[in-house]
């Protein structure tokens, strides 16, 4: 079993304290950064490279701490609005936790029903880290 802890900066943009609320996170998380990336949907391909080489299992958990869902659109191509997608349809057993302050939507307006049907059992919000007792184990 493998747990990532994915963060966008702009998930602080209207938070008290950011630099405390993201030095929990990393706390919680308790590794070290693996990686920054500029553009934040290019995390997907690192993700899934590291699965292919091995030094990262299929993760079955990803905490995914954000302003957006990052499940915008289902095109082919990945990029800054659907990636979320693309991780939950490459890995069909993983479960996506999205942190978040106030959504501002949700991915059931985005994506077709069948596809949100099979993601909804899988997908959670909330602005609470999630215990283990949740199904996500620390990163």
């Amino acid at each position: 079993m493998s747990s990532i802890l994915d963060i966008d900066l702009d998930f602080f943009n209207l938070l008290e304290n950011p630099e405390q609320r993201l030095q929990k996170l990393l706390e919680w998380g308790d590794c070290p950064i693996a990686f920054v990336v500029e553009k934040h949907h290019k995390v997907y391909s690192r993700w899934k490279d590291r699965v292919r080489r091995g030094t990262l299992a299929q993760p079955t958990h990803i905490l995914h701490v954000d302003e957006h869902h990052d499940m915008m659109d289902e095109n082919k191509n990945t990029n800054i609005a659907n990636f979320m997608y693309h991780a939950m349809l490459t890995w069909e057993f993983c479960r996506v936790h999205w942190m978040v302050d106030t959504p501002i939507d949700s991915p059931e307006m985005w994506l077709y029903d069948d596809v949100w049907q099979s993601f909804s059992q899988r997908f959670s919000i909330g602005l609470s880290t999630p215990s283990p007792m949740d199904g996500l184990s620390r990163i």
